[in-house]
């Protein structure tokens, strides 16, 4: 609560002057915060000057100092560096570096010290001074403990060799430094971010590659900071992840089609994959039944998927059905029924089976390997 709009609830000033020895009296048994020492001081005024002459000239040099005291650890410089009134102000400003800022502010600074006007402008010199010799003082301090670190690895993981383009991270738990090279931690943060299972994207946070575990918010603004640094192109999935505030849920969220997409076209290059295989299989089976046509055998396109894959016929197959399955992830969801409908017009010439694939599959149909291959692939 700022001291103007505390002012109508206070009591008005005594006519005889307070002596020190009651005031301080009156603080040891009533001021317990900050602010109800200055609204005593609102309430006393006769304490903020000696000489009535100078009753309207209010510099700090006229206040009696035996009544402040020091709040917060702001203040990092030694004793008497500043005016001993200066010096408990300061102090008592919080740590907090929003707060700070808040106060900087000349309305925050001209209410919570109406009572002496003109120390504002000292207060903010001493405030940007503190602030400056903190930033400093927290470098001195990293590069003392970043001196003071233990290397775990010399070599990058992947390469063997020492890292040309380094990228460091500190676990500052355990004290160690951590260095692999650039296009290496890029791989692997790719990988991890575009991970999914079969057709479920299932993204996982950036992390340390020897310990296996995550990466803190802190390490990850300072290896992207370093990819940066390197000239070292990275993939699009960085960049994503660096755009959602490095949040694996909001960079599920805001990229969930992409990564939707991508499971699809990852797992839809290895025919002989289990998950892809039954969704050219069940495409299939929509576009027979759409022809209507009652020729459409299972068995024949299991046989096709694992044996032929790189057959003319069979990649035809593929680029339909994985036209058809990037519809929803393309499209408006008004429009999907109408473009996959188009897309299984176009395969009215598919569910004809080439004259030359029909006698391979009637052959290897006799074979004592059709068994085996129909019952644990089919």
């Amino acid at each position: 609560m700022s001291m103007t709009e505390a002012q109508p609830s206070l009591k008005p000033a005594p006519k005889k002057k307070i002596s020190m020895k009651r005031m301080k009296r009156i603080l040891l048994e009533e001021a317990d915060t900050y602010q109800e020492v200055l609204e005593i001081l609102y309430r006393y005024p006769s304490l903020l000057y000696r000489n009535k002459k100078k009753k309207k000239k209010y510099t700090y040099d006229c206040i009696d100092t035996t009544i402040l005291f020091v709040g917060h650890s702001f203040n990092i410089t030694p004793f008497r560096t500043f005016h001993p009134l200066l010096s408990t102000l300061v102090s008592c400003i919080s740590n907090s570096f929003s707060d700070v800022h808040k106060l900087l502010r000349k309305r925050k600074f001209c209410s919570q010290f109406c009572w002496i006007p003109t120390l504002y402008k000292e207060l903010k010199t001493a405030v940007f001074f503190l602030k400056r010799l903190r930033f400093q003082f927290r470098k001195l301090l990293h590069h003392w403990r970043f001196k003071h670190l233990q290397k775990v690895n010399t070599e990058d993981v992947y390469t063997t060799e020492p890292p040309k383009n380094p990228i460091s991270i500190v676990d500052w738990k355990t004290r160690q430094l951590y260095v692999y090279e650039a296009t290496t931690m890029i791989k692997d943060t790719t990988n991890r971010l575009l991970s999914h299972d079969a057709f479920f994207p299932n993204p996982m946070k950036p992390r340390n590659i020897l310990s296996n575990t995550p990466l803190t918010l802190s390490q990850c603004i300072s290896v992207w900071q370093q990819f940066s640094y390197s000239g070292i192109q990275h993939s699009f999935a960085i960049s994503a992840f660096y755009e959602s505030s490095y949040s694996i849920d909001l960079f599920q969220e805001e990229y969930s089609n992409t990564l939707w997409l991508y499971a699809l076209r990852t797992t839809m290059r290895i025919f002989t994959d289990y998950d892809a295989k039954e969704k050219v299989l069940d495409f299939v089976a929509v576009c027979y039944l759409f022809h209507s046509i009652s020729l459409f055998d299972e068995a024949f396109f299991d046989f096709l998927l694992w044996k032929h894959p790189e057959h003319s016929y069979t990649l035809a197959w593929k680029k339909c059905c994985l036209t058809f399955y990037e519809i929803p992830y393309q499209k408006h969801a008004s429009l999907v029924p109408q473009y996959q409908e188009k897309v299984i017009e176009q395969t009215g010439n598919l569910v004809f089976v080439p004259v030359d694939l029909w006698p391979l599959y009637q052959t290897y149909k006799t074979s004592s390997e059709y068994d085996s291959l129909y019952s644990n692939h089919s």
